[in-house]
């Protein structure tokens, strides 16, 4: 679900550009996700989890698809619920932050160009 939630994201930011300058952002950010990224992420991220939770993670990548979400949440009942947290360094280490940077850089560019706009 997180990969769909990137190339969602992407697709927002490119269809905010608008005109054929989106229509041409399209037709190389999808291939780039679908023939570069997502395979290259999903190699890297899965060997990384496979070798730190081992069986856990392999049950979970067998009932939860990589890009498109389920509609009910996965729920594993030999994980506790208390040991799944969010956590910052975390969060850091897989390198969500300049995600976060990224997308925030992006909407400022937008509001900013909007505001030119409106003059």
């Amino acid at each position: 679900p997180l990969y769909f939630g990137t190339i969602s994201v992407a697709t927002g930011f490119v269809l905010m550009i608008g005109g054929w300058l989106g229509l041409g952002l399209l037709a190389i950010v999808w291939p780039w996700f679908a023939l570069h990224y997502f395979p290259r992420k999903e190699r890297s991220e899965g060997a990384r989890l496979e070798e730190i939770y081992g069986d856990a993670f392999r049950a979970y990548r067998a009932a939860v698809p990589a890009v498109w979400p389920r509609l009910r949440a996965w729920s594993d009942t030999a994980t506790s619920k208390a040991a799944i947290r969010w956590d910052l360094a975390c969060y850091s280490d897989n390198n969500e932050l300049g995600t976060l940077l990224a997308l925030v850089a992006g909407v400022i560019v937008f509001i900013v160009r909007a505001r030119v706009r409106l003059g």
